[in-house]
This record gives structure tokens, sequence and C-alpha cells, in this order.
């Protein structure tokens, strides 16, 4: 659920379809991009989510606010990205 939520979040933030077609971008090799990061981004909240289930207080925090600045990193990683994706 989660990474269907940031996938629609990513791509949404560029109103994606109607600019990749604007631009002639090749949809499918930004979308496989965006699942790859995905992945690697579910992986590392599965392991973070391990590491919290043992944790309390303030250790706990730490691990939390590290999930909220991988995810945003990821999405500007996503941003730039598109941003600097060579046109055909």
């Amino acid at each position: 659920m989660f990474m269907t939520v940031f996938r629609w979040n990513a791509l949404g933030l560029f109103n994606m379809e109607n600019e990749l077609e604007n631009y002639n971008i090749d949809q499918s090799l930004i979308i496989s991009r965006i699942i790859r990061i995905e992945a690697m981004l579910e992986t590392s909240i599965s392991m973070q989510a391990q590491i919290l289930a043992n944790l309390e207080g303030k250790e706990k925090k730490v691990i939390q606010d590290n999930a909220s600045n991988l995810t945003k990193e990821t999405t500007l990683v996503i941003m730039d990205f598109l941003k600097n994706y060579p046109y055909k």
C-alpha cells in the first residue's frame, strides 16, 4: 500500500502522463526506474521497522526521523531524474 501511494505521489508531482507525452519521453523507462527506487526504499523501511520494534524513546525517534528523511530524499532523487531526463 505504501509503495502504491508513494508511486502516485511521485508521478503526480509532475502531472507525469501529460508532461511525458508533451516532451516525447519514454514513460516505461522512467516508471521502471521509479519502481526500482521504490524497492530500495521499501527494503530500507522494512529494516527500520524491525529495528524500531526493539527500541524505545530517543533512539526510536531518531530512526523514525531517518525514515522520514529517506522518503523525502528519494522523492527528490526522482524529481531530479525527471527534470534532467534526456529527451528523445
